[in-house]
């Protein structure tokens, strides 16, 4: 099944759309938060453990001298830390200090009480059929090779209050499931 083109097009700009609005939120939630854009998707990804940095540019999909330039505050503001690499004795390894992981807690619960604010209207229900169609455009978006990790890191947000009887997140990963929630929730409005 194919995407006509004028639906493709509409697609387009909605996530363009949607990504200055992200953008702009973030400048603003940086400046009230303290932390936003790649140096808090650096924190959140060592949270999922430490990393490279080459390997952490793959994985936030951004060049190595972005990571390099997204790192230096985090390191001298003590969140962040440098370790040699045991695999390879001329590379380093980042990871979160315990000061990072303290402030990342609380830099997120800072984001998670704005979600709540912003979609004070919306239903649990509603927050996951949103964090299903967002995965699936990620994976769209995103190479193979890294979609499995966000995807993970994706579901890893996901409360456990909203998970299902299985144990494993009321999240769907698979993006027809993703277009058959967001058209059954658009046809209920």
């Amino acid at each position: 099944m194919t995407i006509g083109h004028e639906n493709a097009a509409n697609l387009f700009g909605a996530l363009s759309a949607l990504l200055r609005a992200g953008r702009a939120a973030g400048h603003r939630h940086a400046n009230e938060l303290g932390a936003a854009g790649t140096g808090l998707a650096a924190l959140k990804a060592l949270q999922c453990g430490d990393a490279r940095p080459s390997d952490l540019a793959a994985r936030l999909h951004v060049g190595p001298s972005v990571v390099s330039r997204a790192i230096v505050p985090l390191e001298q503001g003590g969140l962040i830390e440098r370790k040699p690499d045991p695999k390879d004795a001329r590379a380093c390894q980042l990871s979160l200090t315990p000061l990072g992981t303290e402030r990342l807690d609380s830099l997120q619960e800072g984001y998670v009480d704005r979600v709540r604010a912003r979609f004070a209207d919306w239903s649990d229900a509603d927050a996951v059929y949103a964090t299903t169609i967002l995965a699936a455009l990620e994976r769209a978006l995103a190479d193979d090779q890294l979609a499995t990790e966000q995807a993970a890191l994706t579901k890893s947000l996901i409360p456990a209050g909203l998970a299902t009887e299985s144990g494993s997140p009321a999240y769907q990963t698979e993006p027809s499931l993703a277009h058959s929630a967001a058209t059954s929730r658009t046809d209920q409005r």
